[in-house]
């Protein structure tokens, strides 16, 4: 970081382009935050990183895939999988946080995916002040189901007629 960009201030919209969400989630956070909307809504850097931890913001794709797979929709599927499994699931993380680091057709199946992982309840939506959030789902064989799809051995009803 140069000298300069210590004093650089940032839009809502530049800063939402770099945390990957809408303005609008930065507007409302900062409006909890501070007790009504703020009168600046310009954001320093560190600002802007404590805006994305303050909101819980992860990027579940930023690391490379583990798993190969000759079909992208299966792959994405499986990576999907093993990333729930292997998640810290103490805590519910935002809806988001599963396909952010995605673009394009990738994000909007794995979109698609995570409405079916939660119709077959390996996931569980929860409508908070902040928006949506994820949690661990109730399926009783939770951990059997992904690992699975992991192995790509079997996977269920409702994600098959996404595969195909």
């Amino acid at each position: 970081m140069n000298h300069n960009d210590l004093f650089q201030y940032f839009s809502l919209s530049e800063a939402a382009v770099q945390l990957d969400i809408h303005p609008f989630d930065i507007a409302r956070y900062l409006s909890i935050q501070k007790g009504g909307m703020p009168s600046e809504l310009r954001l320093t850097q560190q600002q802007i990183t404590q805006v994305a931890q303050g909101m819980g913001l992860q990027n579940w794709w930023a690391e490379p895939m583990k798993l190969v797979d000759e079909n992208p929709k299966k792959l994405l599927c499986r990576e999907l999988a093993r990333r729930i499994l292997e998640a810290d699931w103490t805590d519910p993380t935002r809806a988001d946080n599963l396909n952010r680091g995605l673009s394009g057709e990738q994000y909007s199946f794995v979109r698609r995916l995570i409405n079916a992982f939660i119709k077959c309840e390996l996931l569980l939506p929860k409508s908070t002040l902040t928006g949506l959030v994820i949690q661990k789902g109730r399926h009783p064989e939770w951990e059997a189901v992904l690992s699975a799809m992991i192995a790509d051995s079997e996977y269920p009803v409702e994600i098959t007629s996404l595969l195909g």
